[in-house]
């Protein structure tokens, strides 16, 4: 009897956990469907919170964002026949992206729903390892990178469901898709082919004289990789937060 009596407890302090979410009153919300006030007050968010973070609403700090690992693996088929990884790197720059649409937000959380931003630059900083080939050139090396994304526009789109948790309805995010263009790529690749100093730079002013036909070959990866990291992002808040909760009314 005890131990069913503690169960007992366990379960209700877990459902009153679940029910007694309050909004933080630092964070103006918008009336459902109304998406001019939603991009501004996105935008308001991101610019002073986007460093820190707020654990009022489960974002993890996005500026920098910290990446435990990414892996780019091209097939032999390919121009760009490479297996490119990242481990413990930080995407930098986000906290300087501003909103241009957010669409979906209605009062029912079930339908289409749109995010799109641009910024001035995003650098992918931190350890990789090469393997491969690059178009015609032969590559391979071990040390720290900076991949910069110059004026990138990014677009998420996911089809939203609401599903029940405890009394309170919340968002599952579906079908997630995330896409960006560039105005360039810039890479530098630190320690190409053990340190060779001469090769090393003529292999990164390669990679930049032909960053457009790379990126075609890659971004795919690329976008896979960004999509979960964004996913998981947005899924926190919106396992933290009620849907309706997120409205003014």
């Amino acid at each position: 009897m005890f131990i069913k009596i503690i169960c007992c407890l366990v379960l209700v302090s877990c459902l009153v956990s679940i029910n007694a979410f309050k909004f933080p009153l630092d964070i103006e919300r918008c009336s459902a469907g109304d998406t001019d006030c939603i991009v501004r007050v996105s935008n308001t968010f991101i610019e002073a919170a986007g460093k820190s973070g707020h654990s009022g609403i489960a974002l993890i700090p996005i500026d920098p964002l910290h990446i435990p690992s990414i892996t780019i693996k091209q097939g032999a088929d390919s121009p760009v026949n490479i297996e490119l990884q990242f481990k413990e790197v930080d995407l930098i720059g986000l906290s300087d992206c501003r909103f241009s649409r957010i669409t979906g937000f209605q009062k029912d959380p079930n339908g289409k729903y749109s995010l799109a931003c641009k910024g001035p630059a995003l650098y992918l900083v931190g350890p990789y390892k090469i393997s491969g080939r690059v178009l015609v050139l032969p590559i391979q090396g071990v040390g720290k990178s900076n991949i910069t994304l110059v004026e990138p526009e990014i677009t998420m789109t996911f089809d939203g469901k609401g599903i029940k948790r405890g009394n309170n309805e919340h968002l599952a995010i579906e079908n997630a898709k995330l896409t960006f263009k560039v105005n360039r790529l810039i890479f530098d690749f630190q320690n190409l082919y053990n340190g060779d100093k001469v090769l090393g730079e003529s292999t990164n002013r390669f990679l930049n004289e032909n960053w457009s036909d790379i990126f075609k070959e890659i971004k795919a990866n690329i976008f896979d990789a960004f999509t979960l990291i964004a996913e998981n992002t947005l899924r926190n808040v919106f396992t933290k937060v009620p849907y309706s909760d997120l409205f003014a009314n």
